[in-house]
Protein backbone atom coordinates (compact mmCIF):
# COMPACT_ATOMS: atom_id res chain seq x y z
CA UNK A 1 0.00 0.00 0.00
CA UNK A 2 1.28 3.47 -0.88
CA UNK A 3 2.28 5.76 1.95
CA UNK A 4 1.07 8.84 0.07
CA UNK A 5 -1.78 10.60 1.84
CA UNK A 6 -5.21 10.79 0.26
CA UNK A 7 -5.66 14.29 -1.15
CA UNK A 8 -9.20 15.55 -0.61
CA UNK A 9 -10.70 18.13 -2.96
CA UNK A 10 -11.72 20.40 -0.07
CA UNK A 11 -9.33 21.29 2.72
CA UNK A 12 -11.11 22.17 6.01
CA UNK A 13 -7.97 23.79 7.43
CA UNK A 14 -7.73 26.20 4.52
CA UNK A 15 -11.45 26.91 4.79
CA UNK A 16 -10.98 27.58 8.52
CA UNK A 17 -8.26 30.12 7.68
CA UNK A 18 -10.45 31.73 5.04
CA UNK A 19 -13.28 32.07 7.55
CA UNK A 20 -10.95 33.85 9.98
CA UNK A 21 -9.79 36.11 7.14
CA UNK A 22 -13.38 37.07 6.32
CA UNK A 23 -14.05 38.08 9.92
CA UNK A 24 -10.91 40.24 10.00
CA UNK A 25 -11.54 41.64 6.53
CA UNK A 26 -15.21 42.57 6.82
CA UNK A 27 -15.53 43.61 10.48
CA UNK A 28 -13.75 47.01 10.10
CA UNK A 29 -16.38 48.28 7.65
CA UNK A 30 -19.09 47.41 10.20
CA UNK A 31 -17.14 49.13 12.98
CA UNK A 32 -16.90 52.36 10.97
CA UNK A 33 -20.66 52.72 10.51
CA UNK A 34 -22.25 55.78 12.19
CA UNK A 35 -24.31 53.54 14.48
CA UNK A 36 -21.11 51.96 15.85
CA UNK A 37 -18.82 54.96 15.43
CA UNK A 38 -17.33 54.59 18.91
CA UNK A 39 -15.43 51.52 17.65
CA UNK A 40 -13.88 53.32 14.68
CA UNK A 41 -10.31 52.25 13.91
CA UNK A 42 -7.72 55.04 14.29
CA UNK A 43 -7.05 56.82 11.01
CA UNK A 44 -3.26 56.86 11.31
CA UNK A 45 -0.43 54.60 12.29
CA UNK A 46 0.37 50.95 11.68
CA UNK A 47 -3.24 49.86 11.17
CA UNK A 48 -3.69 52.41 8.36
CA UNK A 49 -0.43 51.20 6.85
CA UNK A 50 -1.81 47.65 6.82
CA UNK A 51 -5.04 48.88 5.24
CA UNK A 52 -3.06 50.66 2.52
CA UNK A 53 -0.95 47.56 2.02
CA UNK A 54 -4.17 45.50 1.86
CA UNK A 55 -2.54 42.45 3.43
CA UNK A 56 -5.87 40.83 4.35
CA UNK A 57 -7.16 41.38 0.82
CA UNK A 58 -4.02 39.77 -0.58
CA UNK A 59 -4.34 36.77 1.71
CA UNK A 60 -7.97 36.33 0.64
CA UNK A 61 -6.98 36.38 -3.05
CA UNK A 62 -4.22 33.86 -2.36
CA UNK A 63 -6.67 31.56 -0.53
CA UNK A 64 -9.15 31.87 -3.40
CA UNK A 65 -6.43 31.03 -5.92
CA UNK A 66 -5.14 28.01 -3.98
CA UNK A 67 -8.67 26.61 -3.61
CA UNK A 68 -9.46 27.29 -7.29
CA UNK A 69 -6.24 25.66 -8.46
CA UNK A 70 -6.79 22.64 -6.24
CA UNK A 71 -10.49 22.07 -6.99
CA UNK A 72 -10.52 22.95 -10.69
CA UNK A 73 -7.15 21.32 -11.26
CA UNK A 74 -8.74 18.06 -10.14
CA UNK A 75 -11.62 18.79 -12.53
CA UNK A 76 -9.18 19.26 -15.42
CA UNK A 77 -7.38 16.00 -14.65
CA UNK A 78 -10.62 14.02 -14.31
CA UNK A 79 -12.97 15.59 -16.86
CA UNK A 80 -10.71 17.58 -19.19
CA UNK A 81 -9.85 21.22 -19.79
CA UNK A 82 -13.20 22.16 -21.35
CA UNK A 83 -15.10 21.06 -18.22
CA UNK A 84 -12.56 22.90 -16.05
CA UNK A 85 -12.88 26.15 -18.04
CA UNK A 86 -16.68 25.96 -17.93
CA UNK A 87 -16.65 25.48 -14.16
CA UNK A 88 -14.27 28.43 -13.68
CA UNK A 89 -16.41 30.72 -15.84
CA UNK A 90 -19.52 29.61 -14.00
CA UNK A 91 -17.85 30.46 -10.69
CA UNK A 92 -16.78 33.85 -12.04
CA UNK A 93 -20.37 34.48 -13.17
CA UNK A 94 -21.65 33.61 -9.68
CA UNK A 95 -19.29 36.17 -8.11
CA UNK A 96 -20.36 38.75 -10.70
CA UNK A 97 -24.07 38.16 -10.09
CA UNK A 98 -23.58 38.37 -6.33
CA UNK A 99 -21.92 41.78 -6.60
CA UNK A 100 -24.32 43.14 -9.21
CA UNK A 101 -27.38 42.05 -7.23
CA UNK A 102 -26.17 43.99 -4.19
CA UNK A 103 -25.21 46.98 -6.31
CA UNK A 104 -28.71 47.03 -7.84
CA UNK A 105 -30.34 46.83 -4.41
CA UNK A 106 -28.31 49.85 -3.27
CA UNK A 107 -29.15 51.64 -6.52
CA UNK A 108 -32.88 51.17 -5.92
CA UNK A 109 -32.65 52.12 -2.24
CA UNK A 110 -31.07 55.43 -3.25
CA UNK A 111 -34.37 56.35 -4.87
CA UNK A 112 -36.33 55.82 -1.63
CA UNK A 113 -36.62 58.99 0.49
CA UNK A 114 -35.24 58.65 4.01
CA UNK A 115 -33.11 55.57 3.32
CA UNK A 116 -29.43 56.18 4.17
CA UNK A 117 -26.92 54.76 1.66
CA UNK A 118 -24.10 57.30 1.89
CA UNK A 119 -21.48 54.92 3.32
CA UNK A 120 -22.20 52.45 0.52
CA UNK A 121 -22.17 55.01 -2.27
CA UNK A 122 -19.05 56.95 -1.25
CA UNK A 123 -15.47 55.90 -0.67
CA UNK A 124 -12.85 57.57 1.50
CA UNK A 125 -9.20 57.22 0.52
CA UNK A 126 -7.37 56.13 3.72
CA UNK A 127 -4.16 57.81 2.53
CA UNK A 128 -5.49 61.27 1.62
CA UNK A 129 -8.86 61.43 3.38
CA UNK A 130 -10.53 62.49 0.12
CA UNK A 131 -14.14 61.39 -0.33
CA UNK A 132 -15.42 60.43 -3.76
CA UNK A 133 -18.71 59.15 -5.12
CA UNK A 134 -18.73 55.58 -6.41
CA UNK A 135 -22.23 55.75 -7.91
CA UNK A 136 -23.60 58.09 -10.59
CA UNK A 137 -25.55 61.05 -9.30
CA UNK A 138 -29.17 60.29 -8.36
CA UNK A 139 -30.31 62.77 -11.04
CA UNK A 140 -28.70 60.72 -13.83
CA UNK A 141 -30.90 58.66 -16.13
CA UNK A 142 -31.77 55.25 -14.70
CA UNK A 143 -30.55 53.54 -17.89
CA UNK A 144 -27.11 55.13 -17.41
CA UNK A 145 -27.02 54.09 -13.75
CA UNK A 146 -27.90 50.51 -14.71
CA UNK A 147 -25.17 50.55 -17.36
CA UNK A 148 -22.60 51.64 -14.77
CA UNK A 149 -23.64 48.88 -12.35
CA UNK A 150 -23.76 46.07 -14.92
CA UNK A 151 -20.29 46.91 -16.25
CA UNK A 152 -18.83 47.12 -12.72
CA UNK A 153 -18.29 50.86 -12.99
CA UNK A 154 -20.39 51.47 -9.87
CA UNK A 155 -21.13 49.45 -6.75
CA UNK A 156 -20.60 49.34 -2.98
CA UNK A 157 -16.97 50.15 -2.27
CA UNK A 158 -16.77 47.65 0.59
CA UNK A 159 -17.47 44.80 -1.85
CA UNK A 160 -15.07 45.61 -4.70
CA UNK A 161 -12.96 42.60 -3.74
CA UNK A 162 -15.80 40.49 -5.17
CA UNK A 163 -15.39 42.18 -8.55
CA UNK A 164 -11.64 41.52 -8.50
CA UNK A 165 -12.30 37.84 -7.73
CA UNK A 166 -14.81 37.59 -10.59
CA UNK A 167 -12.29 39.08 -13.05
CA UNK A 168 -9.46 36.84 -11.87
CA UNK A 169 -11.62 33.70 -12.08
CA UNK A 170 -12.74 34.64 -15.59
CA UNK A 171 -9.10 34.70 -16.76
CA UNK A 172 -8.21 31.51 -14.87
CA UNK A 173 -8.99 29.15 -17.82
CA UNK A 174 -5.92 30.61 -19.56
CA UNK A 175 -3.85 29.50 -16.57
CA UNK A 176 -5.51 26.08 -16.58
CA UNK A 177 -4.69 25.69 -20.29
CA UNK A 178 -1.01 26.50 -19.66
CA UNK A 179 -0.74 24.22 -16.64
CA UNK A 180 -2.50 21.35 -18.41
CA UNK A 181 0.32 21.50 -20.99
CA UNK A 182 3.04 21.74 -18.31
CA UNK A 183 3.90 25.37 -19.09
CA UNK A 184 4.14 26.45 -15.44
CA UNK A 185 7.33 28.45 -15.93
CA UNK A 186 5.91 30.31 -18.93
CA UNK A 187 2.73 31.14 -16.99
CA UNK A 188 4.64 32.43 -13.97
CA UNK A 189 7.07 34.40 -16.14
CA UNK A 190 4.21 36.01 -18.09
CA UNK A 191 2.49 36.96 -14.86
CA UNK A 192 5.72 38.52 -13.54
CA UNK A 193 6.13 40.51 -16.77
CA UNK A 194 2.60 41.88 -16.47
CA UNK A 195 3.21 42.88 -12.86
CA UNK A 196 6.52 44.44 -13.90
CA UNK A 197 4.74 46.54 -16.51
CA UNK A 198 2.39 47.77 -13.76
CA UNK A 199 5.41 48.79 -11.68
CA UNK A 200 6.92 50.59 -14.66
CA UNK A 201 3.64 52.37 -15.41
CA UNK A 202 3.11 53.57 -11.85
CA UNK A 203 6.79 54.24 -11.00
CA UNK A 204 7.28 57.44 -9.07
CA UNK A 205 3.57 57.98 -8.47
CA UNK A 206 0.61 56.51 -6.63
CA UNK A 207 -1.14 55.50 -9.85
CA UNK A 208 -3.10 52.29 -9.69
CA UNK A 209 -1.64 51.00 -12.95
CA UNK A 210 -3.16 50.29 -16.34
CA UNK A 211 -6.95 50.12 -16.27
CA UNK A 212 -7.71 47.07 -18.41
CA UNK A 213 -11.47 46.80 -18.09
CA UNK A 214 -12.43 50.35 -17.13
CA UNK A 215 -14.07 48.86 -14.03
CA UNK A 216 -14.37 50.60 -10.69
CA UNK A 217 -12.49 47.94 -8.72
CA UNK A 218 -9.32 48.61 -10.75
CA UNK A 219 -8.96 51.93 -8.97
CA UNK A 220 -8.29 49.96 -5.78
CA UNK A 221 -7.07 46.61 -7.12
CA UNK A 222 -5.05 47.05 -10.31
CA UNK A 223 -5.84 43.90 -12.27
CA UNK A 224 -2.48 44.01 -14.05
CA UNK A 225 -0.70 43.73 -10.69
CA UNK A 226 -3.08 41.62 -8.59
CA UNK A 227 -3.10 38.81 -11.14
CA UNK A 228 0.40 38.05 -9.83
CA UNK A 229 -0.99 36.82 -6.50
CA UNK A 230 -3.72 34.81 -8.19
CA UNK A 231 -1.34 33.19 -10.67
CA UNK A 232 1.14 32.00 -8.05
CA UNK A 233 -1.65 30.82 -5.75
CA UNK A 234 -3.42 28.99 -8.60
CA UNK A 235 -0.22 27.20 -9.64
CA UNK A 236 0.42 26.20 -6.02
CA UNK A 237 -3.13 24.89 -5.67
CA UNK A 238 -2.89 23.05 -9.02
CA UNK A 239 0.11 21.08 -7.71
CA UNK A 240 -1.25 20.78 -4.17
CA UNK A 241 -1.19 16.98 -4.23
CA UNK A 242 2.58 17.02 -4.77
CA UNK A 243 3.13 19.54 -1.97
CA UNK A 244 0.98 17.62 0.52
CA UNK A 245 2.79 14.37 -0.26
CA UNK A 246 6.19 16.05 0.05
CA UNK A 247 5.27 17.67 3.37
CA UNK A 248 4.05 14.34 4.76
CA UNK A 249 7.41 12.68 3.97
CA UNK A 250 9.68 15.47 5.21
CA UNK A 251 9.99 16.84 8.72
CA UNK A 252 12.28 19.76 8.01
CA UNK A 253 9.41 21.99 6.69
CA UNK A 254 9.01 23.00 10.35
CA UNK A 255 12.39 24.70 10.13
CA UNK A 256 11.31 26.33 6.88
CA UNK A 257 8.16 27.52 8.62
CA UNK A 258 10.13 29.21 11.39
CA UNK A 259 12.40 30.83 8.81
CA UNK A 260 9.35 32.00 6.85
CA UNK A 261 7.96 33.57 10.04
CA UNK A 262 11.17 35.56 10.51
CA UNK A 263 11.26 36.65 6.87
CA UNK A 264 7.60 37.63 6.98
CA UNK A 265 8.10 39.70 10.12
CA UNK A 266 11.03 41.51 8.51
CA UNK A 267 9.08 42.19 5.32
CA UNK A 268 6.07 43.49 7.24
CA UNK A 269 8.34 45.78 9.25
CA UNK A 270 9.97 47.12 6.08
CA UNK A 271 6.56 47.59 4.44
CA UNK A 272 5.10 49.48 7.40
CA UNK A 273 8.20 51.66 7.62
CA UNK A 274 7.92 52.43 3.90
CA UNK A 275 4.21 53.21 4.13
CA UNK A 276 4.49 55.57 7.11
CA UNK A 277 7.79 57.22 6.19
CA UNK A 278 7.56 61.00 6.36
CA UNK A 279 3.86 61.15 7.08
CA UNK A 280 1.43 60.44 9.89
CA UNK A 281 -0.93 59.04 7.26
CA UNK A 282 0.30 56.07 5.31
CA UNK A 283 1.08 56.61 1.64
CA UNK A 284 -0.12 54.00 -0.87
CA UNK A 285 2.44 51.83 -2.62
CA UNK A 286 2.72 51.80 -6.42
CA UNK A 287 0.38 49.23 -7.88
CA UNK A 288 2.87 46.62 -9.10
CA UNK A 289 5.19 46.96 -6.12
CA UNK A 290 2.25 46.50 -3.77
CA UNK A 291 1.35 43.18 -5.39
CA UNK A 292 4.95 41.93 -5.27
CA UNK A 293 5.21 42.88 -1.60
CA UNK A 294 1.89 41.21 -0.85
CA UNK A 295 3.10 38.02 -2.52
CA UNK A 296 6.36 38.05 -0.56
CA UNK A 297 4.52 38.64 2.72
CA UNK A 298 1.26 36.83 2.12
CA UNK A 299 2.71 33.63 0.67
CA UNK A 300 4.96 32.73 3.64
CA UNK A 301 2.39 34.06 6.11
CA UNK A 302 -0.33 31.87 4.64
CA UNK A 303 1.89 28.78 4.79
CA UNK A 304 2.89 29.50 8.38
CA UNK A 305 -0.72 30.08 9.46
CA UNK A 306 -1.79 26.90 7.69
CA UNK A 307 0.95 24.97 9.48
CA UNK A 308 -0.08 26.38 12.86
CA UNK A 309 -3.72 25.50 12.22
CA UNK A 310 -2.69 21.97 11.20
CA UNK A 311 -0.67 21.52 14.39
CA UNK A 312 -3.53 22.73 16.62
CA UNK A 313 -6.41 21.35 14.54
CA UNK A 314 -7.82 18.96 17.16
CA UNK A 315 -8.63 21.67 19.75
CA UNK A 316 -9.35 24.38 17.14
CA UNK A 317 -12.03 22.55 15.19
CA UNK A 318 -14.47 21.95 18.09
CA UNK A 319 -13.65 25.35 19.61
CA UNK A 320 -13.98 27.70 16.61
CA UNK A 321 -14.88 25.41 13.72
CA UNK A 322 -18.63 25.90 14.25
CA UNK A 323 -18.20 29.59 13.37
CA UNK A 324 -15.22 29.82 11.01
CA UNK A 325 -15.68 26.69 8.89
CA UNK A 326 -19.10 27.68 7.46
CA UNK A 327 -17.80 31.19 6.75
CA UNK A 328 -14.79 29.83 4.90
CA UNK A 329 -16.86 27.32 2.95
CA UNK A 330 -19.30 29.93 1.61
CA UNK A 331 -17.30 33.17 1.20
CA UNK A 332 -19.54 34.62 -1.51
CA UNK A 333 -22.68 34.21 0.62
CA UNK A 334 -20.83 35.86 3.52
CA UNK A 335 -19.95 38.86 1.34
CA UNK A 336 -23.56 39.23 0.18
CA UNK A 337 -24.88 39.01 3.74
CA UNK A 338 -22.25 41.53 4.81
CA UNK A 339 -23.66 44.00 2.29
CA UNK A 340 -27.16 43.45 3.63
CA UNK A 341 -25.96 44.02 7.21
CA UNK A 342 -24.30 47.25 6.12
CA UNK A 343 -27.55 48.51 4.61
CA UNK A 344 -29.52 47.54 7.72
CA UNK A 345 -27.12 49.04 10.26
CA UNK A 346 -26.90 52.25 8.24
CA UNK A 347 -30.54 52.97 9.06
CA UNK A 348 -29.95 52.83 12.83
CA UNK A 349 -29.16 55.84 15.04
CA UNK A 350 -25.90 55.84 17.06
CA UNK A 351 -25.98 52.95 19.53
CA UNK A 352 -24.74 52.61 23.07
CA UNK A 353 -21.43 50.68 23.39
CA UNK A 354 -23.05 47.56 24.82
CA UNK A 355 -25.79 47.58 22.17
CA UNK A 356 -23.29 48.17 19.38
CA UNK A 357 -21.10 45.28 20.52
CA UNK A 358 -24.16 43.03 20.73
CA UNK A 359 -25.20 44.11 17.21
CA UNK A 360 -21.77 43.22 15.82
CA UNK A 361 -21.78 39.80 17.46
CA UNK A 362 -25.35 39.19 16.33
CA UNK A 363 -24.51 39.93 12.68
CA UNK A 364 -21.84 37.24 12.62
CA UNK A 365 -23.91 34.67 14.54
CA UNK A 366 -26.88 35.11 12.22
CA UNK A 367 -24.53 34.95 9.21
CA UNK A 368 -23.15 31.63 10.49
CA UNK A 369 -26.65 30.23 10.99
CA UNK A 370 -27.71 31.31 7.51
CA UNK A 371 -24.69 29.83 5.71
CA UNK A 372 -25.13 26.60 7.66
CA UNK A 373 -28.73 26.38 6.47
CA UNK A 374 -29.09 24.79 3.05
CA UNK A 375 -32.59 26.22 2.75
CA UNK A 376 -31.38 29.79 3.24
CA UNK A 377 -28.51 29.31 0.77
CA UNK A 378 -31.03 28.64 -1.99
CA UNK A 379 -31.78 32.36 -1.94
CA UNK A 380 -28.16 33.53 -1.83
CA UNK A 381 -25.34 33.27 -4.38
CA UNK A 382 -22.73 30.89 -3.02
Amino acid sequence: MSDSPVIATRDPRLEFLRGALLVLLLSPSLMELPAIGWMMVPSAGAWTALLCLRLLDGLFVLCLAVVAGSVFGRTACTHGLARCAGALWQRALTFYLGLVSLALVVLLLRQVPGVETQVLTQWTDPATGLVGSIYPGPAERMSYQLFEVLFLRAGPGQLQLLALCAALLSFAPLLAWALQRNHEKAALASSAVLAGSAIFYSAGSSATGLNWLGAQFEQRYALLAWQLLFTFGFVFGWHRAHWVTWAARNRWPRFVGVLACLCTAMLVWIALDYCTQGSAIAAPLPAGLEAVLLLCIGGPLLMVCYRLVALTWKPLRPLLGFILLPLGQQPLAVFVLHGLWLMLLLQLPPLQPQTAAAALVMTWLVTVLIVRSRTALRWLPH
